[in-house]
């Protein structure tokens, strides 16, 4: 399954020939990451990022850290370096 982020914040998935969409998924603390990165989830807080994976240099989408603290970002975008998130 693959999954891109429209500009209207909702995910769309494609599995095969099957489309879905996950209408304002918000639940993800905001950031440019979600532009290229998929299958995150977050703790209840939003504090955690956890199990992105996030497309690298080579287009290719790599297991990002299992947990990334996105609550000390306070404010800063959470964005996408080379399939690492980083503030």
């Amino acid at each position: 399954m693959s999954c891109l982020w429209d500009a209207q914040g909702s995910l769309k998935c494609q599995d095969g020939k099957k489309q879905m969409y996950i209408e304002n998924f918000t639940q993800l603390p905001p950031g440019s990451y979600k532009q290229s990165c998929i299958e995150c989830t977050t703790s209840s807080t939003k504090y955690w990022l956890n199990n992105c994976r996030c497309k690298n240099i080579e287009g290719k989408y790599v297991q990002a850290q299992t947990y990334f603290r996105a609550g000390d970002c306070k404010g800063r975008d959470i964005s996408n370096n080379n399939g690492k998130l980083q503030c």
